[in-house]
């Protein structure tokens, strides 16, 4: 890996992302959590950074907030928007006032008896952002309708028996949710079916609790989960009622975070906890995912990956990752190139 930047903050870092908004692609909100050992309050700030041409990062804004664990900016919206998973329970969309300054539009309730700890917008074509599917603490999920001043529940239902870890949208069927919990389920929702029950439920694949899910967008039915074995997996699921498992890595630490690669359909880049971060290389049809590149940040727990959505002419991509007790946010190249 190439190394370009790396800061400290003051809170423990567990989440970044990369603004997908044409020319606000260098735009890094990078989310924070932290239990207040002397009030009981789990703390957070939401930052923004901007990222200069020689790929440093340059504070743009922070905002005091409640524990983040999850953020995802809006795909398709005339101005940046992102919405954050918290640890008070609530969901709430924040927009940039003046590029200087982040700006609460509106929130859900909050949730003394659940956190919020992942969420997802819709992706496909047509619908980009209109619902956000969202997983909490105590082993639910919900679907909200994303509105540009408003939040409202569609759907809200007991998914799993222990956290719901993970939850995601299909990039091809708007009405498909996927979760993952530690109970090590992996489950497809189809909301056209009600969800008195999933569509499909594996619970043998995964030696411990589901950690993510990742819909692939360049391949349709292609999906990654990642988990605390220590392992990535790759499903097929042109069969939504009998998914199948096509290969599956060992990546050394459980796997937090993974995110396809905004230009190269096989590439993954994974989040590995305990073992630092990884590049992974997906091959869906030859049925295996290899890791390509390491970045064996040991230090600490690695939770937040992200690529940019800028990639050079040459396949030369920028990533940012985070470590928590370290508090850093790091910015690198991998090696390896991306097909663009």
């Amino acid at each position: 890996m190439i190394p370009h930047d790396a800061i400290t903050l003051e809170l423990n870092t567990d989440v970044v992302e990369w603004c997908p908004t044409p020319g606000k692609q260098s735009w890094l909100a990078v989310g924070t959590y932290q239990l207040n050992e002397a009030t009981g309050v789990r703390e957070g700030r939401l930052y923004l950074f901007s990222l200069t041409a020689e790929r440093k990062l340059e504070l743009v804004a922070a905002h005091d907030i409640s524990g983040i664990f999850d953020l995802r900016w809006h795909p398709r919206h005339d101005s940046p928007l992102i919405a954050a998973a918290l640890a008070d329970g609530s969901v709430r969309l924040l927009a940039l006032e003046q590029v200087a300054s982040w700006q609460e539009v509106c929130c859900t309730k909050q949730q003394p008896a659940a956190m919020a700890v992942s969420l997802d917008y819709s992706r496909h074509q047509g619908q980009e952002g209109s619902t956000l599917a969202v997983s909490y603490s105590d082993g639910t999920l919900q679907q909200l309708q994303a509105m540009p001043t408003s939040l409202v529940s569609l759907l809200h239902w007991r998914a799993h028996d222990l956290e719901a870890w993970a939850a995601a949208t299909d990039h091809w069927q708007p009405a498909l949710i996927f979760s993952g919990g530690d109970d090590c389920a992996f489950k497809v929702w189809d909301t056209r079916q009600g969800v008195g029950a999933p569509a499909w439920v594996n619970r043998r694949a995964h030696g411990a609790g589901v950690c993510c899910v990742a819909s692939g967008p360049w391949q349709e039915h292609l999906v990654a989960t990642g988990s605390y074995d220590e392992k990535a997996r790759l499903w097929d699921l042109r069969n939504a009622s009998q998914p199948l498992h096509i290969a599956e890595v060992a990546t050394g630490g459980g796997v937090w975070r993974l995110k396809w690669h905004p230009t190269d359909p096989h590439l993954l880049l994974a989040a590995c906890m305990h073992a630092g971060f990884a590049v992974l290389r997906a091959d869906a049809a030859a049925g295996s995912v290899t890791v390509a590149e390491e970045y064996p940040h040991q230090k600490t727990l690695a939770y937040g990956a992200d690529w940019c959505r800028e990639v050079g002419a040459e396949g030369d991509s920028t990533v940012a990752t985070c470590s928590f007790y370290d508090r850093l946010v790091h910015v690198w190249s991998p090696h390896i190139k991306a097909a663009v």
